[in-house]
């Protein structure tokens, strides 16, 4: 895929942006674009293992954290 602003980049486009933190709740949001056949893959495994997609994603934090050294710490909200 080209990109958007000048052409010159090419394959998926991943993108991570962060919300502001809700104060009341001290969690913050993450936003990823990935591919289509990606975001198929990762739905079919949380409908295989009866989870969500967002404790799919906490898992995988934790397991970068951990594959770089740091404690596995991220968990997420309800809401």
């Amino acid at each position: 895929m080209a990109c958007r602003d000048c052409g010159a980049h090419s394959g998926p486009a991943v993108i991570i942006a962060a919300r502001a933190p809700s104060l009341a709740s001290g969690y913050r949001g993450v936003l990823a674009r990935i591919n289509l056949d990606g975001w198929r893959a990762l739905r079919l495994l949380s409908v295989e293992r009866d989870t969500t997609m967002q404790a799919l994603a906490i898992e995988a934090f934790n397991d970068l954290l951990t594959k770089h050294g740091k404690r596995p710490i991220v968990s997420g909200s309800s809401a």
